[in-house]
């Protein structure tokens, strides 16, 4: 190989190599977004063990005819202030079974609908689902002259 063309190649070799560094820490590189969303599955989960006994106790609230039962409209501790509230059993009453299901009601009433607001609350605080948005900028990967016994040129390589 003569010297003129090694020296031509080194060029090259030269110019590929500072065009290619200058060219790929001209353009922007690839924006990755990266965060938690919250726990959806426990959330909904809450939201239904929540629901459900608030329902029912919107229901016997609207129903019944005892006043303290109108705390039942209270969420989360409504039951609990009707609990409090709730006389005892006449001394003379024949049969006061009614009022022992009626105070296990309320405190299961009471238990669920607590569970229910503590698994909302987890699932803002504990957010297990991941999430990753990329977005790819155009730009130019590389730039690299050539030449060869019949000429020469440029190569270009990029995305879109």
């Amino acid at each position: 190989m003569s010297r003129h063309r090694l020296a031509i190649t080194a060029i090259v070799v030269g110019l590929t190599a500072l065009t290619t560094t200058l060219v790929h820490d001209a353009h922007a590189d690839d924006t990755v977004e990266r965060g938690y969303r919250p726990n959806k599955p426990l959330i909904f989960s809450g939201f239904v063990t929540f629901g459900i006994p608030y329902v029912i106790s919107v229901g016997v609230a609207a129903t019944s005819a005892r006043v303290e039962d109108r705390a039942l409209y209270i969420p989360l501790v409504g039951p609990w202030i009707d609990l409090a509230t709730r006389g005892g059993c006449p001394p003379l009453a024949p049969n006061c079974s009614g009022e022992a299901t009626a105070k296990a009601g309320l405190i299961v009433d009471g238990i669920f609908q607590g569970i229910g607001v503590i698994a909302m609350a987890s699932g803002f605080l504990w957010r297990q689902e991941s999430y990753e948005v990329r977005q790819t900028k155009a730009g130019i990967d590389w730039i690299s002259p050539w030449a060869n016994a019949s000429g020469g040129g440029v190569s270009t390589v990029g995305h879109f």
